[in-house]
């Protein structure tokens, strides 16, 4: 029996079930369908196959925000980040072992079915109905799956579009523009090799190097998050095949529920039938008795009249007598022959009853060891989500300590660069004082050191957009994979909730039957006791018939008596 459904609710349910069953046997099979149509069972499986196209749309958003939250500061570590994406994998994997868990578990349920219920028939029409309306759901859910390919496919779009801008974007950083060409005086790396002296260019120097290096990081980290992001919207893909297959296989057990429910019907109105023909046969055994009866006492009261009368009368009376017995010896055959047959129905339906009753009692069995076995399973379940939860939060913990020190780098890596414009100041004071060519070569070196200095600014402005991006992007995913999980764990216990609601329903079936079992024999028991009335009505009346012929020989013998008294008074 299910958790949620007590032993005094079954006993009132048995209770109804079989007053309905007395009450209204010749209630045609249609209602019943049409009922389950409006089940509770059948309405939450096209309300999970409406919802399904909504949460795909969000699925792929949502994941992708669950990658981000987790390597949103640590985009130029390329070893967090493949830590990240080892995660998310094992994620998906966790995700689709339960998605085959639960295909499995709903798929054993029509399987088990099948098996004890192939022998009994169904209603044609009826299921061609359920047929077209299984067509059309196929359909709504085909244009819905389209819309989502649609869907996937500008957001492919919109990938390579932003691919483009990147590879853009990594040319102007390699290439010279034709502004930087045009402008007179060296390029970066001339004035370098020139003024190596100075420890203020090396600094210099180094920054656009470490500067340009992080660039190609980040560059290289944005492509192989995509390409994950790619991969995860190919397993999903395969995750929601896997739901609509295991939402097709539960709605296949529904239907053999149903197949189940009519053929209890049909054995409900074939023992209301047997129950009928026992009735008639009863009631003309006693109309054959009370006939009998009557015609009896009529004749018994015409021998009283005719006592007086000729010996004609009597030997007419005897003859009546004799022909009367026949009639009832041969009703008595009769009713023998009808005995033997109800009771060879009643051991045939007693055979059948008991069959029926062990399947469903093992049938209950499995239904419990499944259960336990779920049970189990989502024990572990949830065991194992807290473990990831915990070693996620020591993993936020170490990306903040690394984000704190990646931030005092830069603080210290800005303060050097303020001492090396001030010592630049301090040498441009130094050289103040010598000759034309110099302050001419001064002149120059400060034309150069303020492109350097642009240069050096948009680098930094432009990383920083491009870490802002990535930073988003990984967000964004994060938040999708999380969302998704949920969504995914939500299907799970929804499907845990339409298998129980199957046991449940074994179950009452199960309970349904023992009770149209117990009917039965008692309606069974209480016709043999009427054909056993019926036999002690018959043995009397044999018993009555000979008493009967036995008084009408002692009349017909004081009779020959009263005529041979005159005879032998004249000789």
């Amino acid at each position: 029996m299910g958790d949620g459904t007590s032993a005094p609710d079954l006993r009132l349910r048995s209770e109804t079930t079989t007053e309905r069953l007395q009450s209204d046997s010749a209630v045609s099979p249609i209602t019943d369908w049409q009922e389950l149509q409006q089940s509770d069972a059948v309405l939450r499986l096209q309300a999970l196959l409406q919802n399904r196209c909504s949460e795909e749309q969000l699925l792929f958003a949502l994941r992708t925000e669950e990658v981000t939250a987790n390597v949103a500061e640590t985009c130029p570590i390329t070893e967090d980040l493949r830590h990240v994406v080892n995660q998310q994998k094992g994620c998906i994997q966790h995700f689709d072992g339960d998605a085959g868990f639960c295909k499995h578990n709903i798929s054993s349920n029509p399987r088990q079915l099948t098996a004890e219920f192939d022998s009994s028939g169904a209603a044609q029409l009826e299921m061609d109905r359920w047929k077209t309306e299984l067509d059309r759901v196929k359909a709504l859910h085909g244009v819905r799956m389209q819309n989502t390919e649609s869907h996937i496919n500008s957001l492919r779009h919109s990938l390579a579009e932003v691919q483009l801008e990147c590879e853009e974007l990594r040319e102007k950083a390699y290439h010279p523009t034709p502004e930087r060409i045009s402008s007179p005086g060296l390029c970066t790396k001339c004035v370098c090799s020139q003024v190596g002296t100075s420890s203020s260019q090396q600094d210099n120097s180094g920054t656009l190097q470490r500067l340009t290096r992080e660039r190609d990081e980040l560059l290289e980290a944005l492509g192989r998050l995509r390409r994950m992001q790619a991969e995860l919207q190919r397993r999903e893909g395969e995750a929601c095949q896997r739901v609509a297959a295991s939402l097709q296989l539960a709605e296949e057990a529904c239907l053999e529920r149903t197949k189940v429910q009519v053929e209890n019907e049909q054995l409900r109105t074939e023992l209301a039938r047997q129950k009928d023909q026992h009735t008639r046969e009863l009631n003309l055994s006693h109309e054959k008795l009370a006939k009998a009866r009557t015609s009896a006492l009529q004749e018994v009261q015409k021998e009283k009249e005719l006592l007086t009368a000729t010996v004609q009368s009597l030997t007419q009376a005897v003859s009546s007598r004799d022909t009367q017995l026949e009639r009832m010896m041969r009703d008595r055959v009769a009713l023998a022959e009808q005995l033997t047959i109800s009771q060879h129905c009643s051991a045939q339906l007693d055979c059948q009853l008991a069959k029926i009753s062990g399947e469903m009692r093992a049938q209950v069995d499995r239904a419990v060891m499944q259960k336990n076995g779920v049970q189990n399973e989502l024990s572990e379940l949830r065991a194992r989500s807290a473990d990831e939860a915990a070693l996620k939060d020591q993993e936020v913990e170490r990306l903040a300590s690394d984000l704190e020190m990646t931030r005092r780098a830069m603080e210290s890596m800005r303060a050097s660069a303020t001492q090396a414009s001030e010592e630049a100041v301090r040498l441009t004071g130094q050289l103040g004082h010598a000759k034309r060519k110099l302050r001419q070569f001064r002149a120059e070196l400060g034309v150069h050191a303020k492109a350097r200095q642009e240069e050096a600014s948009r680098f930094a402005q432009e990383a920083q957009r491009m870490e802002e991006s990535i930073i988003e992007h990984l967000s964004k995913a994060n938040s999708k994979i999380k969302s998704g999980a949920e969504r995914m764990d939500n299907l799970v216990t929804a499907q845990h909730l339409l298998i129980e609601r199957f046991k449940e329903e074994c179950n009452f079936l199960s309970t349904l039957l023992e009770a149209i079992t117990r009917r039965a024999r008692w309606e069974h028991e209480e016709a043999l006791q009427k054909t056993a009335q019926v036999w002690d009505e018959a043995t009397r009346a044999n018993k009555s018939a000979s008493d009967l012929s036995a008084q009408c020989l002692q009349h017909i013998e004081l009779h020959e008596g009263a005529r041979r008294r005159p005879m032998a008074f004249s000789a």
